[in-house]
């Protein structure tokens, strides 16, 4: 009798050990399973990283300006000692983070820049002749003109200076200069608005400074580059 009992227990113990070890073993393999699924998905839904030019993209009221070059020396009433010599370049970017070139190695050409400020009356007031000397056709086909916003104060009026120049209908390209006036600075701004010339050569042939009629721009602009 005792030792049918004890035979009865090893093939009770036989036999949980094997249901354990068949447990054991079907668990192990739903969580490769499992695993083999997750790794799938992870793999084929993950979203491919930003490329660099996408990482780097910020759009603002102010952007970073890296010079390249020698900044010019601030205009005054005097003859401008910095006619004929190397303009700086310069690379930035507009309000929506879109890069924008300058007088740089990979953009050089006849250039107009045209530096704004929205709080400024004057250059309120230049804008519509700009957009006019442009609508009469007056602007050299070899010409780009680029806006560069610059003094921008968000306690000024027609703060911010993207929607002023949007509202004002500004047809040329925009650079928005930092908040440290780099862009501004490399040029030599003295008052607003500000103009400089830059030939095909990256040379300087003209700096100014307040409201130009079209004609008078043409001009300007015929004779800094003849």
């Amino acid at each position: 009798m005792a030792q049918a009992q004890r035979k009865k227990k090893t093939i009770q113990h036989e036999t949980r050990t094997s249901n354990l070890r068949k447990a054991f073993a079907v668990l192990a393999v739903c969580v490769a399973a499992a695993a083999a699924i997750a790794i799938g998905m992870s793999s084929g839904s993950s979203a491919p990283a930003p490329s660099d030019d996408q990482a780097t993209v910020i759009t603002g009221q102010f952007q970073n300006v890296e010079v390249t070059g020698t900044a010019l020396p601030e205009l005054t009433q005097d003859a401008d000692p910095a006619i004929g010599t190397p303009a700086p370049g310069l690379s930035g970017f507009d309000f929506r983070g879109n890069s924008v070139n300058i007088n740089t190695a990979d953009s050089r050409g006849n250039t107009l820049m045209v530096f704004l400020a929205h709080w400024c009356p004057h250059c309120n007031d230049e804008i519509p002749k700009l957009i006019e000397w442009r609508e009469a056709g007056l602007i050299p086909a070899d010409l780009r003109v680029v806006g560069v916003t610059t003094g921008s104060r968000n306690d000024a009026p027609n703060w911010p200076p993207s929607d002023w120049i949007s509202e004002k209908k500004w047809p040329f390209e925009v650079m928005a200069d930092s908040e440290q006036q780099t862009a501004a600075l490399a040029y030599g701004l003295s008052a607003y608005p500000f103009m400089a010339i830059v030939d095909a050569d990256g040379n300087l042939r003209a700096r100014f400074s307040g409201v130009v009629e079209p004609v008078a721009l043409s001009e300007i602009v015929a004779e800094a580059l003849k």
